[in-house]
């Protein structure tokens, strides 16, 4: 008996040792714990799953401004379970969605957390990409917490407008607030109504310079295969336009290179106060939301180079814009850290257009946890100054896919990660 007793002890270690998903942290299974001690940290849409010999942790980031430093906090959780597996794998998601995954050797933690090599040499070691597709029908059988359905968020974002080189006044400018209200429903949905509130004009002209809707969007982003993704939004845009916009953006070379085409179909609306002339030069005696039929096609493809070592981004676009006006376009685009620092120029046949792009970033760094209602400012102030006549004009969403992933580029993420991770 004793014998028997003493082979069924050693078959079942035997069968144990083969699921580290089993193994238990002190009397609390590793996915629980460790889903616990994210959730704690604020992070969303949580599903972690123990696949011999990998631990596999989705995350969304909805603590920290800067995606780097949500990665790199994230890890820090995760690192006292790699001696269990011999990889470690992360998954960062947006809405749901999977965007890129993070691999790690559990040795190279080991010989990084004990400075047997340098950061450089564990940054080399560390695998960030967008290889996805092998993960999609485990996420599948995971359970997620902490999902951010029906969480919103109020942002504020400040807008600044300048008016430059008239001869009558060669100084204008104006100062208001956008409160944002952003909420999600479902995988890949973001719902987005902001509101235009001025507080501050010297001489600037804008007949829209009054407390209105500035954008009210409905968008779904899907990741199709990998590093292929697409938005479809919907609803009030920028500029005065309602209608679709489809945007299909291809990353290659691992987020060095990409693929950008963008279509849309819209039309004009306007919300007008007592007294301002609508798009048939008629004023109306109340506050009127005037419409015109959807009658545009506009549509655009970019092609955009990352130089990794200058975080440099070099952008060359062409296509119509509003107004059946044809456009080529060019950005040139360099980050600074969290900062964002450009040049951009149009060149159609009415004329050129030039400027300068600025991304600022706001304070605060990391935000209160939100357990279901939140106000905080917005992540950046987003400015762009052109010094000729607008003689191309396009209307913005909600969110495009480049502005949303921007921090999520493997090359930026190997660039970044690694100097919060020594913090």
């Amino acid at each position: 008996m004793k014998r028997f007793l003493l082979n069924i002890s050693f078959v079942s270690a035997l069968f144990l040792s083969f699921f580290p998903s089993s193994g238990l942290w002190g009397q609390i299974p590793i996915d629980q714990e460790l889903t616990d001690s994210l959730r704690e940290r604020g992070y969303r849409n949580i599903s972690v799953v123990a696949v011999n010999p990998e631990l596999v942790v989705w995350i969304e980031n909805d603590v920290y401004r800067f995606e780097p430093d949500a990665i790199s906090s994230a890890l820090k959780i995760i690192f006292p379970y790699a001696k269990h597996f011999t990889h470690i794998v992360l998954i960062v998601q947006k809405q749901r969605v999977p965007v890129i995954s993070i691999k790690i050797e559990s040795k190279n933690i080991t010989d990084y957390l004990g400075k047997a090599i340098t950061e450089e040499e564990f940054s080399k070691r560390v695998n960030v990409s967008y290889e996805l597709s092998k993960y999609k029908s485990l996420k599948k059988k995971t359970k997620t917490y902490n999902k951010n359905t029906l969480v919103t968020n109020l942002e504020i974002e400040p807008d600044i407008g300048l008016q430059l080189g008239n001869y009558d006044s060669p100084f204008r400018f104006k100062f208001g607030l956008m409160p944002t209200f952003k909420s999600s429903f479902y995988k890949g949905q973001l719902f987005t109504a902001k509101f235009y509130l001025p507080l501050v004009s010297h001489k600037y002209i804008d007949k829209f310079n009054y407390l209105r809707i500035e954008l009210v969007d409905y968008s779904q982003t899907f990741n199709i295969h990998n590093s292929l993704f697409s938005k479809l939004s919907a609803g009030w845009f920028t500029q005065q336009r309602y209608g679709i916009n489809m945007e299909l953006i291809k990353y290659m070379f691992n987020g060095k290179l990409w693929l950008k085409g963008d279509i849309s179909y819209t039309g004009y609306i306007a919300y007008l106060k007592n007294g301002v002339k609508g798009i048939n030069f008629t004023s109306y005696p109340e506050p009127t939301i005037e419409i015109a039929n959807v009658n545009y096609l506009q549509y655009y493809g970019e092609i955009a180079y990352r130089i990794p070592k200058y975080d440099l981004i070099m952008n060359v676009g062409y296509g119509k814009y509003l107004y059946h006006n044809f456009a080529w376009k060019v950005d040139l685009l360099r980050n600074f850290n969290e900062y964002i620092f450009g040049f951009v120029a149009y060149k159609s046949k009415t004329g050129y257009n030039y400027g300068f792009k600025l991304y600022v970033p706001l304070i605060p760094a990391k935000y209160k946890i939100n357990k279901k209602f939140r106000i905080h400012s917005s992540k950046y102030l987003n400015y762009e100054y052109l010094a000729a006549s607008d003689y191309v004009r396009t209307f913005s969403t909600a969110t495009s896919i480049s502005n949303d992933f921007w921090e999520l580029n493997p090359q930026f993420i190997k660039r970044y990660l690694f100097n919060n991770l020594a913090k």
